[in-house]
């Protein structure tokens, strides 16, 4: 069902256990072009963003005859969670932790580059889970309903 600017699709799982999630449409990722919803024919592709602990983006094709369909879900990136300065900044950091990689099994590491190298990536891991985290609340969720604990 397409109720105005927001989407609501039952997830199926391996199992049959189902889950209906809702959630906002980026009209200018959805795809309507090939939609007859009169005749119900052609399909509709319906993307959005859904918080599971953390923003996710939700794309599902559905066949209009069946109402049937396929979905997943992505990693969103929104332009809130990022500054400039912050990414230049882990930018440089990486392609310094890139090069240390490297250095380290074409000619070796001194002490100092050693300790250097794992400051870093300490410091890139922690900045991918601050930025990514892991959504566990809305696991432990399905993990429940499909009995998998």
């Amino acid at each position: 069902m397409i109720d105005s600017a927001y989407a609501v699709v039952d997830f199926t799982f391996d199992n049959g256990v189902s889950r209906q999630l809702s959630y906002s449409l980026d009209m200018e990722r959805s795809e309507w072009e090939s939609a007859d919803f009169e005749n119900k024919v052609g399909t509709v592709t319906l993307a959005g963003e859904l918080k599971l602990g953390a923003p996710v983006n939700c794309v599902a094709t559905i066949d209009l005859s069946t109402l049937a369909g396929v979905g997943f879900f992505e990693a969103a990136v929104s332009d809130t969670h990022f500054q400039e300065t912050e990414d230049e900044t882990l930018e440089q950091d990486n392609e310094r932790r890139l090069s240390l990689i490297q250095k380290k099994y074409d000619t070796g590491l001194s002490h100092e580059e050693e300790r250097e190298l794992q400051d870093l990536q300490i410091k890139i891991a922690d900045q991918a889970h601050q930025r990514f985290p892991l959504p566990f609340d809305f696991l432990e969720e399905i993990e429940k309903e499909l009995d998998l604990e």
